[in-house]
């Protein structure tokens, strides 16, 4: 009888087993987890028309909602552009609009949050005035004071011969007025005038 010969066989046999099936598992496993993931946010390229046709429906869709004043329905579709379709064009659009949607239905955390965003994730922006001006008007109206001086006043250093610049001037002296005789108040009503003065002469 040979028992130990046939215990060094069997243990022999299952250390094969082992090492030549889990690999062979985990080589099918793994391309179905890679293959779960891709379909939850995929990689669109720039040349594959059909996926961009469908990125382009889903921003008119949102669009749609927005003209309708369905403006919660509008955000989900926006947010559902950026999820899918966020490397290609209209992103930054359709960030900005999320942040004009909830300030419109004056959300304005929520607004002042996605303005921030936006700043921040698309700095080459033609809209980039705007959107920090807008966010300083949400501040305003949520009666952070002083935050929306600050975001006026990035306007005024960082956009100084735009629109934008004229208007968030015009926005920090009227809080400012509010204030008289807060301290803070007079501390920005030196810096802002110190601050136009230097713009005006570059």
């Amino acid at each position: 009888m040979n028992h130990g010969n046939n215990n060094s066989k069997f243990l022999f046999n299952t250390r094969v087993i082992i090492f030549y099936l889990v690999p062979l598992c985990l080589c099918a496993f793994v391309p179905f987890l890679l293959i779960g993931c891709s379909q939850s946010k995929p990689y669109i390229k720039p040349y594959d028309y059909q996926a961009n046709r469908e990125a382009i429906l889903v921003y008119e869709k949102a669009l749609a909602y927005e003209k309708e004043g369905n403006l919660e329905l509008a955000i989900t579709e926006f947010r559902h552009y950026l999820d899918y379709y966020g490397s290609l064009y209209h992103a930054n659009e359709a960030q900005l609009k999320i942040a004009e949607c909830y300030k419109t239905l004056s959300q304005l955390e929520e607004a002042i949050s996605n303005y921030k965003i936006f700043v921040k994730k698309y700095k080459q922006s033609e809209k980039i005035p705007e959107a920090m001006f807008q966010m300083g008007e949400c501040m305003e109206t949520a009666n952070q004071w002083q935050d929306a001086v600050s975001a006026y006043k990035k306007v005024v250093k960082d956009h100084f011969s735009t629109l934008w610049s004229q208007k968030a001037q015009e926005r920090i002296t009227d809080i400012l007025t509010k204030f008289p005789k807060a301290s803070w108040a007079r501390k920005e009503k030196i810096a802002v005038r110190t601050l136009v003065r230097t713009m005006s002469r570059k």
